[in-house]
């Protein structure tokens, strides 16, 4: 499983943070990322976590910035991909897409 971020800053063009790999916790059915980094342009870091259970497609998120819970999430995932986006206060739009395959 990926989970790939990318971003608006106000006033400029997209960026493209790269590719977070979910890693295997317990087994086939259960990825996990915890607390990674994400540089979002050259000043912010947003701490990723999330959780994706594979036998009920269910994926949980929690995203941080500046030691703020700024994106608390959960979903139930049935198609390829599950695209989530969100605004932080300074105008910046996040995107993430989270699947198998991009």
């Amino acid at each position: 499983m990926k989970l790939a971020v990318s971003y608006i800053l106000p006033g400029q063009e997209a960026g493209n943070s790269g590719q977070v790999l979910a890693m295997p916790v317990t087994g086939p059915e259960r990825f996990s990322i915890e607390r990674s980094p994400v540089e979002i342009g050259n000043t912010a870091v947003l701490l990723i976590s999330a959780l994706y259970t594979e036998h009920n497609h269910r994926l949980s998120m929690v995203i941080e910035h500046d030691g703020v819970d700024v994106l608390n999430a959960a979903c139930g995932y049935i198609s390829e991909k599950v695209s989530i986006l969100f605004r932080l206060k300074d105008g910046t739009v996040i995107n993430l897409l989270f699947g198998k395959t991009f």
